[in-house]
């Protein structure tokens, strides 16, 4: 059984995953590319913490953040936050 902490915090990652989601279907992300906007989004990790988690390369790991920024049409990761950002809120409104 969940705490209501625990209940509490799954609602806002329920809302970032469907807002990840669309975002995906919009852009047209692979499913990695999912996983790692997912990771910078819910986590906040770098391309060397998200290559650990993933088991990549740091250098794979990086290509698929510029991939998804190019297809997105962002030039840097806070850029890109934004736009999750902005999908999270046309999701919550």
């Amino acid at each position: 059984m969940l705490t209501s902490a625990e209940r509490g915090h799954q609602a806002p990652m329920s809302a970032l995953n469907e807002a990840i989601g669309q975002l995906a279907l919009r852009y047209k992300l692979t499913n990695r590319e999912t996983e790692i906007i997912y990771l910078l989004a819910a986590h906040g990790y770098s391309n060397k913490e998200i290559a650990a988690r993933r088991f990549i390369s740091e250098k794979t790991a990086k290509h698929h953040t510029e991939k998804i920024m190019q297809k997105i049409g962002t030039n840097s990761t806070r850029k890109l936050l934004s736009v999750i950002i902005g999908a999270l809120a046309e999701d919550v409104g």
